[in-house]
């Protein structure tokens, strides 16, 4: 088979990348005779060079017009070549799970141990962060269009971003996902988590926070980790060692503190999450006093429930299943 058939063969299959040995055994040549067309294919912007030994094709005719290829088409196949375990996480993770707050410009993949280098290859941008304790659960497989994947869970997802706050922007900027991703969190996935999660600081960090934006409604999230916790010594936790601004006073001052104290957290900075708007919560405008607060504002409180209550999932666009 030439080169060029190849290709096209792979784009018939909706296939988008490949491998060299795959290429090899395909065409007949050795590596070596290969090179002059991976080079011109690439020089034609045709394919790209992801990783050693590993390609991207082209154009995809109905994503083309992206910034870059949903890494749904691309990362398993990767790890599949590198044989090595990994997840989508972090903020990729989140974005498919519902809570796409920020526009995401970058790729985030957690894998087992050693550390792999961040990939930066023109418009892709995937950056890799290393686990020691690999998941024994939170694990699930998402299926998008033909593609299939390994994907953090809501509640793995939310306490990566609470474990690497700091190297994605901080407490605040992660906010709003978690939020996002308590809507839909379950309280199997919570337990699961606590089944083999080891790092106890950030489950101390994971209730505080469930509480916080939360409340009574959250009670079903962040009551299994208090119970958990409650059987072990745990120590005094800042929410971010990092500066996440000016000190001030949070929007609800007396809950922060009665619950930084429930939790052993300490909170050094102002909470601020874009999703607050004029100092209520979600779960607010299904309250009396929240929606008496909205109406004092001059605001509709059944406008803001619709535009506060979480986006539903498309149905029969995702779906998924735990590998764990």
């Amino acid at each position: 088979m030439k080169f060029q058939d190849f290709i096209a063969h792979k784009v018939g299959d909706s296939k988008y990348c490949f491998s060299i040995e795959e290429l090899e055994l395909a065409t007949g040549k050795a590596r070596m005779h290969l090179k002059g067309d991976l080079s011109h294919a690439i020089e034609k912007k045709e394919i790209s060079a992801f990783r050693r030994g590993f390609y991207l094709i082209g154009k995809h005719p109905i994503y083309g017009s992206l910034p870059r290829m949903p890494i749904s088409f691309y990362i398993d196949d990767l790890f599949k070549y590198l044989k090595r375990d990994y997840y989508v996480s972090l903020f990729s993770a989140s974005e498919y799970n519902g809570a796409s707050h920020q526009s995401v410009f970058n790729d985030f993949v957690n894998v087992h141990i050693p550390s792999m280098k961040t990939i930066k290859v023109k418009q892709y941008d995937t950056f890799f962060h290393s686990v020691s304790v690999w998941p024994k659960k939170n694990i699930v497989r998402r299926k998008e269009d033909i593609y299939t994947f390994n994907m953090s869970s809501r509640a793995l997802t939310t306490v990566d971003l609470i474990r690497y706050e700091r190297e994605i922007g901080g407490i605040n900027t992660i906010l709003p996902n978690i939020e996002e991703l308590s809507y839909n969190m379950t309280t199997k996935d919570v337990e699961d988590l606590l089944s083999w999660y080891p790092y106890k600081s950030i489950l101390q960090r994971f209730g505080f926070l469930l509480e916080y934006l939360r409340l009574k409604q959250g009670e079903h999230l962040y009551k299994p980790i208090e119970e958990y916790l409650s059987q072990f010594k745990t120590f005094p936790v800042l929410l971010s060692e990092g500066v996440e601004g000016e000190e001030g006073t949070n929007v609800y001052e007396d809950e922060v503190q009665e619950m930084g104290e429930k939790w052993k957290v300490k909170v050094k900075f102002f909470l601020d999450s874009d999703l607050f708007y004029m100092g209520y919560r979600y779960y607010d405008v299904e309250t009396e006093e929240g929606q008496k607060m909205l109406i004092e504002q001059g605001e509709d409180p059944e406008v803001w429930k619709k535009l506060l209550e979480p986006m539903p999932h498309e149905k029969g666009y995702f779906t998924d299943q735990n590998i764990t």
